[in-house]
């Protein structure tokens, strides 16, 4: 009986051990997952939501930077990460550098790092819209992927899409017909998305403070512009891989998309951003006319004012969403 017992015994101390040593194990795991787990998600759960504005070029950084208080730095994936306050509001700056992937690639790494509510683009581009002029600030309403494009091939003097391609919704510029873009769909197949859109709440914010920003007229060599600057909320915004200096291409890009605007970065961001259902918006400063003006292209002479009076307006911007919360 007493040999029993300690039989009993023994199998329940080695059945306890074996239980301790599994808990261990878990413990031990779970404690190297904390270990190991992305700072950033640390950050962001101490500070809360933060709203990212982003950057593609040093002019346009150099006139955010100096918004910003309380400054803590990140990087990740290559980016640095500028925490901050601009205006009382919690923000994540980003430079991206130039490029359509380099700030989708941006875009999904702050994503993916901190918890955000909300994406804007700040800085230049180049106008299309004909009644636009050089330092006005554009707020479109959706942004296209102008050069996800077929480049068709030439016969018989004609320029003809392949058959399984979508039916061209635009004109199309020489061999270039843009497509839709094609999105996975999490069940499979694909969905054909032309525009993304900026989201609403943040389009009224702007619309709101579009009449009282005060925007600069003259550079600080004096240069001025002909005309007062202006705020327009709506409208296209059009993005892609080349930097457009052509007036054939320009107006061909007013005539088929009815852009206000063009440049490197916005619609890659918007894309990103409704993926991932994070709201959107753009504020673009005019710093040339896209190869539109007589002379030789203006960006150098006024890259600074125009990457300005788009911080006016984001600073406008976030007072206003501060003031609605």
């Amino acid at each position: 009986m007493k040999h029993d017992i300690s039989a009993g015994s023994v199998a329940q101390r080695r059945s306890i051990r074996a239980a301790l040593g599994s808990m261990t194990a878990t413990l031990l795991m779970l404690a190297s997952l904390a270990t190991f787990a992305p700072a950033s998600a640390e950050t962001g759960a101490r500070h809360g939501s933060r709203t990212a504005i982003l950057c593609a070029y040093e002019p346009e950084w150099q006139a955010l930077l100096p918004s910003l208080t309380d400054r803590q730095d990140a990087t990740y994936a290559g980016v640095t990460f500028v925490l901050g306050r601009i205006e009382g509001t919690p923000v994540v700056l980003i430079e991206s550098g130039i490029s359509q992937v380099n700030a989708a690639i941006a875009t999904q790494t702050a994503i993916d790092h901190y918890n955000l509510d909300g994406i804007i683009v700040m800085g230049i581009s180049g106008g299309v819209d004909p009644d636009l002029h050089v330092g006005d600030v554009v707020v479109p309403t959706q942004w296209r992927e102008y050069l996800d494009s077929v480049f068709a091939r030439e016969q018989n003097g004609q320029y003809t899409l392949p058959s399984y391609f979508a039916v061209p919704q635009t004109e199309h510029f020489g061999m270039i017909f843009p497509q839709p873009v094609r999105i996975q769909k999490p069940m499979g197949g694909t969905d054909l998305h032309t525009w993304f859109p900026a989201d609403a709440r943040l389009l009224d914010a702007a619309r709101k403070v579009s009449a009282d920003v005060t925007l600069e007229n003259c550079t600080a060599d004096r240069k001025c512009l002909p005309s007062k600057p202006r705020v327009i909320v709506g409208g296209n915004g059009i993005s892609g891989p080349a930097f457009v200096d052509n007036a054939a291409f320009r107006e061909f890009t007013r005539r088929a998309f009815q852009a206000e605007a063009v440049d490197m970065e916005a619609a890659a961001v918007a894309h990103t951003s409704y993926m991932n259902k994070v709201p959107f918006l753009s504020i673009r400063s005019l710093s040339d006319l896209a190869g539109g003006n007589a002379g030789s292209n203006e960006m150098e002479a006024f890259q600074s004012l125009a990457s300005r009076n788009a911080l006016a307006v984001l600073r406008a911007l976030l007072v206003q969403l501060r003031s609605e919360r």
